[in-house]
């Protein structure tokens, strides 16, 4: 299945980083409705505790089932409200699942996801903010590891 069509207007923007010590949280704002979320910058030495997910990017187990369950394909969205409105942003399904099981128990109020804090379409962005991953590591409470949903 090809990644969701969503028009123009309502695809999530970027803005630009401020600073080489800036980074995105993501925080959820509905707990009725785990896709309802904001993202918000922050500089490392003066931003909230927060936790990070890290998942596997594609399928958790090398089976065929898996493979076919959890194909690359971007066909779960996620809403964040900004300023100019609530905005849509496509996820692998295997980190919208993750995200579903944080919301579903304890979840940290401020999140750290590479493919949701990270502008993955800006080149530039993306190599800065790879370099600062260790400090956004040894910055955060904990470290929450998603690898799948159970068969």
């Amino acid at each position: 299945m090809a990644a969701p069509q969503i028009p123009h207007r309502y695809q999530y923007t970027y803005q630009p980083l401020t600073t080489p010590r800036s980074f995105r949280l993501l925080r959820f704002r509905d707990f009725l409705h785990s896709e309802l979320c904001e993202l918000e910058t922050f500089e490392i030495e003066n931003c909230p505790p927060f936790s990070t997910l890290s998942y596997t990017w594609g399928a958790p187990l090398n089976t065929e089932k898996s493979e076919e369950h959890y194909k690359n394909d971007k066909t779960k969205i996620l809403i964040i409200n900004t300023e100019r409105g609530q905005q849509q942003l496509p996820l692998l399904k295997n980190l919208y699942e993750g995200l579903c099981q944080l919301t579903q128990s304890e979840r940290p109020k401020w999140l750290w996801v590479d493919a949701i804090c990270i502008n993955q379409d800006d080149e530039h962005e993306r190599a800065s903010q790879v370099t600062f991953m260790g400090a956004v590591y040894s910055n955060c409470q904990q470290v929450i590891v998603w690898l799948g949903q159970d068969d």
